[in-house]
């Protein structure tokens, strides 16, 4: 067993498509012509912020509009606003790439238990063979300043993966990547308004 405590590190999720999830509002008035992503910003495929309205695709009750005429893309804000307002009941949909930085931490601990086994001869003091077994990597991030796009991985009851990204020596380079799933979260508001929260992860690897 090896433990670390620490180091600085930050939440990712990697860039990934969204496929016709609903807006924010999810249906037209008649009148309203903003809609908002649930996920922000509005990436291209390589995890770029982009305003390309070419880059996603909006529907109105399952019908496409276009691009280049119907809708104005703001994507570090997840915004669309339409030329057009959809209908009253109309439900509004949108396909589209998001991801990057979810949240920062100022400690971590970190745990990687390999469960190895040694095996023995008759009467020998001494291991004939050490044998790793099963690996388990643990992570509790005590300290995480967090936005949006984490909450709506919690409320939509997700179990997107993440990857936990190390800066062992405080450098600014994150040398560390571990891929990740949520396996505890505990948030908390301060005065100033800053959702912190404890998270406990299970990873994959460390590479």
């Amino acid at each position: 067993m090896s433990a670390y405590k620490g180091w600085i590190a930050r939440v990712r999720i990697p860039v990934h498509q969204r496929t016709d999830e609903p807006m924010n509002p999810r249906y037209g008035d008649g009148s309203n012509t903003t809609f908002y992503t649930f996920w922000r910003p509005i990436t291209d495929s390589a995890g770029n912020v982009t305003d390309d309205e070419s880059q996603v695709t909006v529907k109105v009750d399952g019908t496409a509009l276009d691009p280049t005429t119907d809708y104005v893309l703001t994507g570090a804000e997840g915004k669309i606003e339409m030329t057009t307002a959809p209908s009253s009941g109309a439900e509004v949909t949108i396909t589209y790439y998001t991801g990057g930085v979810l949240g920062y931490v100022t400690s971590i601990s970190l745990s990687v238990d390999r469960d190895s086994e040694a095996f023995y001869h008759l009467q020998s003091a001494t291991p004939a063979e050490v044998v790793d077994g099963t690996i388990d990597i643990a992570i509790d991030l005590e300290r995480a300043f967090i936005d949006r796009n984490f909450m709506e991985i919690i409320r939509k009851d997700e179990t997107a993966e993440v990857t936990l990204e190390i800066d062992i020596d405080g450098d600014g380079t994150y040398e560390y990547s571990i891929p990740c799933k949520i396996s505890s979260f505990s948030p908390s508001i301060d005065i100033d308004g800053v959702v912190v929260a404890s998270i406990s992860l299970i990873g994959r690897s460390i590479s």
